[in-house]
């Protein structure tokens, strides 16, 4: 054999020695490694996911321990089932005290939902100040009335100054236990 055709059969057989090297082992190698990559990443998204989500649920519960003392001061806006009497009494001790003729309407509707709400509607009559003055009161209570409606219409005509309210809302009870 000739040197040259030596130095071909050479070169040949070192090309097919990369070539196998190439395809075999750096080709494959290079797939695992994207992958492995690949399988990092995802777990590094979710782990800073987790964490997140556990920063959230950190403050979360920070937050409820602050407001957690106030659960006393929440739950107030709520007239206890069972105590309705007590929370009319002290509607009508506004009117008493401001000089306004009260009545009321309790639709009283049974539920079993812990927390319910229950329609009251207050008709007023009475001087406009004195009026005002049992608004003020009404506005000042522990207990949450939600004001859905208020219709203000004169009064006795013949006398200035007086006036009928009719004010309609919900009251929210909830069961004594629920504290």
């Amino acid at each position: 054999m000739t040197t040259k055709r030596k130095f071909f059969i050479y070169i040949l057989i070192f090309i097919a020695c990369y070539s196998a090297i190439i395809i075999f082992i750096i080709i494959p190698t290079i797939k695992d490694i994207r992958e492995i990559s690949q399988t990092i990443y995802n777990e590094r998204v979710d782990l800073e996911k987790k964490y997140l989500k556990g920063q959230l649920m950190k403050k979360t519960l920070e937050d409820f321990e602050k407001i957690k003392s106030q659960e006393e001061k929440l739950f107030s806006i709520f007239v206890i089932k069972g105590q309705e009497l007590a929370f009319i009494t002290l509607l009508e001790d506004f009117a008493n005290k401001n000089n306004i003729e009260l009545k009321i309407n309790l639709k009283q509707i049974q539920t079993e939902a812990k927390i319910s709400s229950i329609p009251l509607e207050l008709s007023l009559s009475g001087n406009y100040l004195n009026t005002l003055k049992y608004l003020d009161d009404l506005e000042r209570l522990n207990n949450y009335y939600g004001i859905k409606n208020i219709q203000i219409s004169s009064y006795q005509q013949n006398i200035r100054g007086n006036v009928k309210l009719i004010v309609k809302g919900d009251i929210y009870t909830t069961e004594p236990e629920t504290f």
